[in-house]
């Protein structure tokens, strides 16, 4: 079964807005390897991850296709492409954080949003 649209590395809950600046990309991973466990064990057999830490994202779906852990394939964007200060895009923040925290991946014109979409292949999206 076919899960469409799953980030998961991460479930949402009261902490989900601070935990960027306390979990590292490591647990990132370790956190998707223990969700992508329950997802398979839910009887989803392939996900597409869209919008994820692309680093994270990128070490699990590859670990789950190696058979070193269990899991649903993984197809994954990376970080989630979007126009600036569309769902994507990081807000309500000091100026300080939006320079650390705003993706490569933000665009607002078909040349922008192509060349993100080539960096994002370039990176290991799928």
């Amino acid at each position: 079964m076919l899960n469409g649209f799953v980030h998961i590395l991460f479930e949402l809950g009261k902490s989900t807005r601070t935990d960027a600046l306390y979990v590292t990309t490591s647990m990132e991973a370790l956190n998707g390897a223990h969700f992508a466990n329950k997802t398979l064990m839910a009887g989803f057999t392939t996900v597409r991850d869209l919008g994820g830490n692309p680093e994270a994202i990128y070490a699990l779906r590859d670990a789950v296709g190696k058979r070193l852990i269990p899991g649903p394939r993984i197809f994954s964007a990376g970080s989630a492409l979007s126009a600036t200060g569309g769902h994507g895009d990081i807000d309500g923040v000091k100026p300080q954080l939006l320079k650390l925290w705003t993706p490569e991946t933000i665009c607002d014109s078909p040349y922008g949003c192509r060349k993100a979409t080539r960096n994002a292949i370039k990176m290991g999206a799928d």
